[in-house]
């Protein structure tokens, strides 16, 4: 999970950081840590794009004092596929696994097997009981921006074409070239 978000948050220039990631989404935040501290169960969020959804999980842990953050961060996995997914049940460790979009089925074997599991689905999600990522508010956006380190109009800019969207805004935001899609 620490190689995601550093991906993540090498992507803008500048750097988002967690702030600008969690904000409007205290609630949402809670209920990540309400999960890493419960017993294995499968916790599933929609987001409007994977990345956000992973970024958003390390951000929330991130706001945890340094020995329990670096504790669950520890034993944070991102399984990028079925088969690396299907490796883990069985595992000794208790892990916190990430998935993207997984198989209900799957999900729920490795909370049985004792591990945690963050189901992360996007946009198209269209059936289901999962936790929709709040979309912070226009202002609340363009202070955290100022603090990410953007001027007045800059930040103004920023999250005013952002629409209140973090996917939006991070394309808004590129590092370096970026493809079409």
């Amino acid at each position: 999970l620490e190689e995601t978000w550093e991906e993540w948050d090498r992507s803008t220039l500048p750097s988002l950081g967690a702030d600008v990631l969690l904000t409007g989404r205290d609630q949402d935040a809670t209920a990540v840590m309400a999960w890493v501290q419960a017993s294995p169960a499968v916790m599933s969020i929609q987001a409007e794009a994977p990345e956000e959804g992973m970024a958003f999980l390390y951000a929330a842990i991130s706001q945890l004092p340094p020995a329990y953050r670096q504790a669950y961060l520890s034993s944070c996995v991102v399984a990028d596929d079925t088969a690396t997914a299907r490796d883990l049940v069985g595992v000794a460790s208790h892990l916190h696994v990430v998935l993207v979009d997984p198989d209900p089925g799957l999900a729920g074997r490795l909370a049985a097997d004792g591990h945690h599991v963050f189901s992360i689905y996007g946009s198209s999600l269209s059936a289901g009981s999962v936790q929709t990522l709040a979309r912070p508010l226009t202002h609340d956006l363009e202070d955290a921006l100022k603090r990410a380190g953007l001027d007045e109009q800059g930040a103004h800019q920023a999250a005013r074409g952002a629409g209140r969207s973090i996917t939006v805004l991070r394309r808004l935001m590129p590092a370096g070239p970026v493809r079409e899609a």
